[in-house]
């Protein structure tokens, strides 16, 4: 476990000066509201629309359960990004030696368990920023763990924990609640201990029901009822059902690529490999004869897009070998523990694809322990018996490749706070406003600099005024053009060897609306910014 634990933080200490990114600031101006008004934690006005001021409880849809935490990191190091990484370093941390001791628990191999997790863009990626996905990922799995050992010894103590942290991954993320029907299908598979263990379930119940009623009394509805009408509202699509299911299974593949470091471990590894090669020419001409993929056609103004192929090919097809596995897993070996990782696994799939208003990255999480914990159960004890250069090496390349694509997501996110620096340096005078349309990160560091957010159904502003406007964010449209003068159009590599947010690449691993593939390497990615001045 020390090295394991060596090993995670080696990754990420690398990324605790990266700039808030994506829905970061959301969190992060939940926890400077709370750090003054603890009980009131939505009781602010933020812009996040096209440029209209609305309360927070009609834009955030989760629960402030990592604001919490984010607001002691943040008035202990003085709002510094530094600080509030160091916080998700210490929660990722506990997620990977949660999987191990689980791992141990359910009788698989732990470090098996453990790499799978840690090896993986999913991980990376909710690691290196400070959404309540890791938060709520770690208390689940801990709960998890309490659960089955408080059942396992009649442990009143364990089970108080177990619900405890129960109510902890709800209060961070709504799906956390989803973890009471899957400890009691686990129960009523073992039979054991049923009178013991189910009232403790009636604790995060209540803890629900406590939390609907008191955000009632707060912001005039409960949040938990308003985040499932706006994920029903905002789900519609053109993609069918099997469209919506495939693009799920691409981002899983792409999210846990680590799978593929099993592939020699297993019993007859060349059939096993053999039958991923297979799958993938099989996916790959399907999508090369349908011209396209989600909607989107390969061919473009810059030609047959070959890599998006490949790339959905590939990931595809390590989505479907998962899907195997559960399948495989369940013939094999029908025990209660088995059972449960397959529920688990599965039933967060489902909430992705079909459930929550997008496909992302960031909502699988919570499957990736019992990922690993399940291979960990399947690998068969011979394999025990080889060196660990053999069991185990095989996980270097993908911990490679997941740290491209968490440094390339923090490229982007380096580019807009540049941005925002460079467009606050054409201020002229202390007179002019700084205007911006935009959000994620640039908003948040724009802010900081004394910009406005421009109201995008009325866009006038005063001679000399500056408005900067990304060309890769959300809300943003152009103004017209005999208002303004262009000053500057500031480019910055947001991408070496990976895109993770690029709509024009087909990437949009934190939405798949913007782009039904996770990430897409050997493309460059610049992002490019533009600032006017009114006239």
């Amino acid at each position: 476990m020390m090295l394991l634990s060596v090993v995670c933080l080696i990754c990420l200490i690398p990324f605790i000066g990266k700039p808030l990114h994506i829905d970061d600031p959301l969190y992060v101006w939940t926890a400077k509201q709370i750090a003054v008004a603890p009980t009131d934690f939505y009781g602010y006005r933020i812009n996040w629309d096209w440029g209209v001021e609305l309360p927070a409880s009609d834009i955030i849809k989760n629960p402030p359960g990592m604001s919490y935490l984010l607001a002691l990191a943040g008035v202990a190091g003085n709002w510094s990004e530094t600080w509030l990484h160091l916080l998700v370093v210490v929660i990722s941390l506990f997620l990977i030696l949660g999987t191990y001791c689980l791992a141990r628990e359910l009788e698989a191999d732990p470090l098996v368990a453990a790499l799978v997790t840690l090896c993986t863009p999913l991980f990376m990626m909710s690691a290196t920023v400070v959404m309540g996905d890791i938060l709520m990922a770690t208390s689940w799995l801990w709960a998890v763990f309490f659960w089955i050992r408080g059942g396992r010894t009649s442990s009143h103590a364990c089970l108080v924990v177990a619900a405890l942290l129960v109510s902890v991954s709800f209060f961070t993320k709504y799906f956390g609640i989803c973890l009471v029907p899957l400890l009691l299908c686990y129960q009523l598979i073992k039979r054991k201990n049923l009178a013991l263990c189910l009232p403790y379930l009636l604790l995060p119940v209540l803890a629900v029901v406590v939390y609907q009623l008191w955000t009632a009394g707060l912001y005039g509805r409960g949040l938990l009822f308003d985040a499932a009408r706006f994920s029903v509202a905002s789900k519609g699509g053109k993609l069918s059902l099997f469209g919506q299911g495939f693009v799920c299974l691409v981002f899983t593949g792409g999210g846990m690529l680590s799978l593929v470091s099993l592939l020699p471990l297993v019993p007859g590894a060349r059939k096993a490999c053999s039958c991923l090669f297979v799958l993938f020419l099989v996916i790959s001409s399907v999508l090369f004869l349908q011209g396209g993929y989600a909607g989107r056609p390969f061919a473009g103004p810059e030609g047959f897009q070959w890599l998006q192929l490949l790339h959905a090919a590939l990931f595809g097809a390590v989505g479907t070998a998962l899907i195997a596995l559960l399948l495989w897993a369940v013939i094999v070996d029908r025990s209660a523990e088995t059972l449960f990782l397959v529920l688990w696994i599965a039933g967060t799939l489902v909430f992705t694809a079909y459930l929550n208003w997008t496909i992302s990255g960031r909502n699988l999480l919570p499957s990736l322990p019992a990922v690993g914990i399940l291979a960990g159960r399947l690998l068969p004890v011979t394999v025990n018996s080889r060196s660990p250069v053999l069991r185990y090496g095989f996980f270097g390349p993908v911990l490679l490749l997941s740290l491209m694509v968490a440094w390339g997501d923090k490229s982007h996110a380096e580019s807009a706070r540049l941005a925002a620096v460079r467009a606050g340096s054409l201020k002229t005078s202390a007179s002019q406003k700084l205007y911006f349309q935009g959000h994620w990160g640039f908003q948040y560091y724009l802010q900081l600099l004394g910009g406005v957010p421009a109201d995008t159904r009325n866009m006038a502003g005063n001679r000399g005024d500056v408005l900067a406007i990304p060309a890769n964010n959300s809300f943003t449209r152009m103004p017209d053009m005999n208002a303004v003068d262009l000053l500057e159009t500031v480019t910055y590599r947001a991408g070496q060897l990976v895109s993770v947010m690029n709509p024009a690449a087909g990437a949009g691993y934190y939405a798949s609306a913007r782009g039904p593939l996770p990430y897409l390497f050997a493309k460059k990615h610049d992002e490019t910014y533009y600032v006017f001045r009114y006239r």
